[in-house]
């Protein structure tokens, strides 16, 4: 009687080659259909594998997102006449993407991304893992957090990252990481050579959020202007090889700055900022990634529940007020500080207080006021540490929060610096003529 009321309907939630077509034609007369016909394609792939009750439900085994209650999967998901018509539906929704340029309108993504690129990660943080993806006919990142085994903390996750969304939905900015929504799974179903990221909870209830963003094909700023690393038997040896010698690096930190600049008078606050966070598209162009993500673990798991959780932090890039206690909270000054590391760890290819091996003497560096060392070799990072720029960095490293440049004056002299020590290679033989912000 089950199979009578789900096989059936399915047909009919497939999207006509005809529906695209008007959509298409009503969008550049300026109509909404396009927007309605993506958001009901979304819908319509949700229905495939789920059973959206029709009144709320108090189940604890539901689970709310982006304003829908939705169940684990049924047992008849997974249908051939199912896959069929998902299908179809994501080849529909892929032509309306690629003839209107509309990105999906829901930010719930469930069973509407596939995994690409192998069984495993393409790389690994302190608390989350980076995927390939492929989302109506264009390559996205997955950001994976890791399994939270607490089901309160899990489910306040989820919801905090809802909040979250609806923040960085409205962010446009060429220099800030399109975000186009979450998938929230803990496991890959595995269809044909790909796989499939389905939207479920396991038996253990415990929930994982997968973030969707635009595919940057240069991957960081330092993978971009890129350091070759050899080993031997007993040491690893450094070896520079540029993989893009005639980038000007200051170029690339005033493109960050701008993004960082549009965050901050979003009201938003970065939060983890450092090169690793600055992603390059493969027109050459910065994006700002990560944002937000310290904040809410932050607030979910607590100071000690986030130390614990990522097993590292960031004190390298950390201002000194973020040391001080666990009530301590990131704020546009702290981002201006590790801004101000981050151009160091560019310019010179290597982190903050490269010259300390400990964190816990960096730590007490940094309690004490003592800066990081400016550097003087070798010639591709002297070559752009020009006075006026350790003058800046100086002033973001303030360690009174409230007389650190704003990311607006950062921005300003690193357009500056940037143009002038790009036209001026051998400025050290030449008299400076540059003014900064003061």
């Amino acid at each position: 009687m089950a199979n009578s009321q789900t096989k059936h309907p399915y047909p009919e939630l497939m999207i006509s080659p005809q529906q695209v077509s008007d959509a298409v034609h009503r969008h550049n007369a300026g109509g909404q259909d396009a927007l309605d016909l993506m958001r009901t394609g979304q819908e319509r792939l949700i229905q495939l594998c789920f059973q959206l009750p029709r009144e709320n439900s108090q189940s604890p085994d539901r689970m709310l997102f982006g304003g829908a209650m939705v169940d684990p999967p049924s047992s008849s998901c997974s249908s051939s006449l199912e896959v069929t018509v998902q299908t179809q539906i994501q080849s529909a929704l892929t032509d309306l993407r690629h003839l209107t340029n509309i990105p999906p309108t829901l930010k719930v993504l469930n069973n509407q991304v596939k995994k690409v690129g192998g069984s495993t990660p393409i790389c690994s943080g302190t608390y989350s893992d980076i995927w390939l993806g492929e989302m109506l006919g264009e390559k996205v990142a997955l950001k994976t957090l890791r399994s939270i085994t607490d089901p309160t903390k899990a489910r306040r996750m989820t919801k905090r990252y809802e909040h979250e969304m609806n923040v960085w939905e409205k962010l446009k900015h060429d220099n800030i990481l399109t975000i186009y929504g979450v998938i929230t799974n803990l496991g890959p179903i595995h269809i044909v050579r790909s796989l499939l990221l389905q939207s479920c909870l396991l038996p253990d209830k415990i929930l994982r959020s997968t973030q969707v963003s635009t595919w940057q094909e240069n991957g960081n700023v330092l993978e971009y202007v890129m350091l070759e690393c050899s080993t031997s038997l007993f040491l690893i040896v450094l070896r520079y090889r540029t993989k893009n010698p005639d980038i000007n690096p200051l170029t690339l930190l005033a493109q960050a700055a701008r993004g960082i600049e549009y965050l901050h008078g979003s009201n938003i606050v970065h939060g983890n900022l450092k090169c690793n966070n600055m992603l390059v598209s493969s027109e050459g162009v910065v994006c700002i990634g990560d944002f937000g993500h310290t904040q809410v673990l932050d607030e979910v798991l607590g100071r000690e529940g986030f130390t614990a959780y990522t097993g590292s932090s960031n004190v390298r890039w950390n201002a000194p007020e973020l040391l001080g206690g666990d009530d301590v909270k990131p704020t546009k000054a702290s981002d201006v500080f590790a801004f101000g590391m981050s151009i160091l760890e560019l310019v010179t290819k290597q982190a903050p207080y490269s010259h300390r091996k400990r964190d816990l003497t960096v730590i007490m560096d940094i309690n004490d006021g003592h800066l990081p060392p400016r550097p003087t070799e070798p010639e591709d990072v002297s070559r752009w540490m020009h006075d006026e720029l350790w003058e800046v960095l100086n002033r973001c490293w303030y360690f009174m929060a409230q007389e650190r440049m704003d990311i607006g004056e950062v921005t300003i002299c690193l357009e500056g610096l940037a143009k002038y020590l790009g036209n001026h290679p051998n400025w050290q033989t030449e008299e400076a003529n540059i003014e900064i912000v003061q």
